[in-house]
């Protein structure tokens, strides 16, 4: 007899209605203040969530004055850990995060926008202003994460179109992107992922904008007539992109899933509706929906939570619902459940109800589609080595993993550094910042070390080499290694231009100067006189050549025979040296070519 009486009852169900399912969901935990002012039927409206870094989950609820701010450790118990005075009575809030903050604004208002910080939970949560920079009051607001932009509709400053924000640049203090008119006119609400704005306009019905450009947007597709028209509410997309679910505000109209994946031809593929008082009343009225993963969340006027699996959209599924409000025996006004947050990564789920406050539920027997919330990466440095030579790098690596990485040398950004490993080739304190989304962590700080050994000084006297004390010496002719002169000293055969290549106790090595050795000076260059004037130089030293011209290269050295400057020199023509960069002293003109060499001195001052 039970088994025929359930049949009659969906029998009995007008066409596209679903029978109520009959799992349970259950009430965890809840909150409510009878103290609090009142509007219109009740005392409080819009709820949301949040998960910090550390993966502790927390309730934001709108009430008509305050925000109230709830730790869920404990979700049979809502602690109520701060709550802040708008500066107005009003039935309507709405509350979005990016990150660590949370935007809320309200309407029928002056109260602007409020911005909290919640880096600090679970001790506190810090207001960090209350601006009217943008608009006095917003009907709802929208936050588009991957972007870091936040929409504003049914505001003062553009009751016809959008207010829209960058509240990636600095979340503390968002900047003005554009305020716009639009042609579907008054949006009540909307829903925006990668730049496209999916638009409940009212009785006008869907508009799609493209706001890539957020000062020229444009219409990418539009719905305005459609079965069981009414107040276009409120909206929210599938993951696919394909569907959105969308609620027209008005009694007797159902739920909508709307085939939006061809601009060109949006459409209401099914409709579904609450069914909780039926067979006696069927105009139940929808508030908001929400979408994760194949279920669609939607908060009801009268009937509370309804919970649909629309995996299939042909065959929509009743799974579960929760009425916060039992007291009422129709559909007439407005009464019940305001809003919903199901996205909590637990599986719970917040409600809020405009007589009863908050409500923490959870679906027995459904295994919620899994959300992975920002959390502090595990992220920490590796290296072989903390010191090596100048010239030489150290590669810096991170021991697990992150979503972003951003290097940094004494507290400093380096620029495109976002790499999980960097090649460091200066000395420096070097950390990385690591990134999970917001959730970042800044390593400990590793000091880098690049040694440069000191540069050897050669002399040369009575026909020996000597170089300044090093660890290990290697001696060069003319750029060439000679093989076996790995003494502090070595003694030429050869004339020619010698340097040595040291190492020192660190192992890091570095080249002399070079030095020109000569045996003697030669009197081939026996065809003219090299005359040198001023001498004493001061700025200018000017060669002359008194005979035949010749094509001769020409070397400025220091006494030691360090090569300073050198050239080649057509003695028909007078060279000028530059000589005011020298110091005071005796210098060295050394001029050669194929049949010898000449030496000249001179003094600068």
């Amino acid at each position: 007899m039970k088994q025929l009486f359930t049949r009659l009852i969906i029998l009995l169900i007008p066409f596209g209605l679903q029978a109520q399912s009959s799992l349970n969901m259950n009430l965890v935990g809840s909150w409510d203040d009878d103290d609090l002012p009142a509007a219109f039927y009740g005392s409080f409206n819009e709820v949301w969530g949040y998960t910090d870094c550390d993966g502790n989950e927390y309730a934001i609820l709108g009430s008509s004055g305050y925000i109230h701010f709830f730790d869920l450790a404990d979700p049979t118990q809502p602690e109520e850990i701060a709550r802040f005075e708008g500066g107005d009575v009003t039935v309507w809030r709405d509350i979005k995060t990016y990150e660590d903050h949370v935007y809320t604004v309200c309407d029928g208002c002056g109260e602007g926008m409020m911005i909290f910080d919640l880096s600090n939970l679970p001790d506190e949560v810090v207001k960090v202003d209350q601006t009217n920079a943008f608009f006095d009051n917003s009907h709802n607001i929208f936050i588009d994460e991957d972007h870091g932009r936040l929409y504003a509709v049914g505001t003062n400053t553009s009751s016809f179109g959008m207010v829209v924000l960058d509240v990636a640049g600095n979340p503390d203090a968002p900047e003005e992107l554009a305020t716009v008119g639009l042609p579907g006119g008054y949006i009540h609400d909307l829903y925006v992922r990668d730049n496209i704005v999916y638009a409940n306009s009212a009785n006008n019905g869907l508009y799609v904008y493209d706001f890539s450009d957020p000062e020229d947007p444009q219409i990418v597709g539009t719905m305005t007539d459609y079965e069981e028209q009414g107040y276009n509410h409120s909206g929210w997309l599938t993951d696919d992109g394909n569907t959105l679910v969308m609620l027209d505000e008005t009694h007797g109209t159902g739920v909508k899933l709307v085939d939006v994946s061809n601009p060109d031809a949006i459409n209401v593929i099914d409709i579904f509706r609450s069914t909780l008082l039926a067979p006696d009343f069927t105009n139940s009225v929808g508030h908001n929906p929400y979408v994760r993963g194949d279920l669609a969340f939607i908060s009801y006027y009268h009937d509370g939570v309804q919970v649909y699996d629309i995996s299939d959209p042909e065959d929509v599924q009743n799974i579960a619902y929760y009425d916060t409000d039992e007291t009422h025996a129709d559909y007439s006004s407005y009464t019940g459940n305001w809003g919903l947050y199901p996205f909590l990564p637990s599986g719970l789920i917040l409600a809020s109800d405009m007589n009863a406050g908050l409500h923490v539920l959870s679906i027995e027997g459904v295994s919620l589609q899994e959300t992975t919330p920002a959390t502090y990466p595990d992220v920490d440095l590796a290296f072989f080595d903390t010191t090596a030579c100048l010239g030489q790098s150290i590669e810096l690596l991170t021991v697990g993993s992150a979503e972003s990485y951003e290097w940094m040398v004494f507290d400093a950004i380096i620029p495109d550094s976002d790499s999980p490993g960097w090649v460091v080739t200066e000395s420096g304190n070097y950390s990385v910042l690591a990134s999970n989304d917001h959730c970042a962590i800044l390593t400990d700080e590793v000091m880098v070390t690049f040694a440069e050994a000191p540069t050897p000084t050669i002399s040369y006297d009575s026909g020996t080499l000597s170089s300044t004390v090093a660890e290990s010496y290697q001696w060069y002719l003319d750029g060439i290694e000679i093989p076996g002169a790995t003494e502090q000293t070595f003694v030429p055969t050869d004339e020619g231009t010698y340097s040595v290549l040291v190492t020192d106790e660190s192992g890091c090595v570095a080249f002399s100067d070079e030095l020109v050795v000569m045996f003697n000076s030669l009197s081939d260059l026996d065809k003219g006189v090299l005359r040198l004037s001023p001498n004493p130089a001061s700025d200018w030293l000017e060669l002359s050549w008194q005979g035949e011209s010749l094509r001769l290269e020409y070397q400025l050295c220091d006494m030691t025979g360090r090569v300073l400057e050198t050239g080649i020199w057509n003695t028909s023509n007078r060279k000028l040296v530059p000589t005011s960069s020298l110091a005071s002293g005796m210098y060295l003109i050394r001029l050669t070519n194929q049949s010898g060499q000449t030496l000249k001195k001179f003094v600068v001052q």
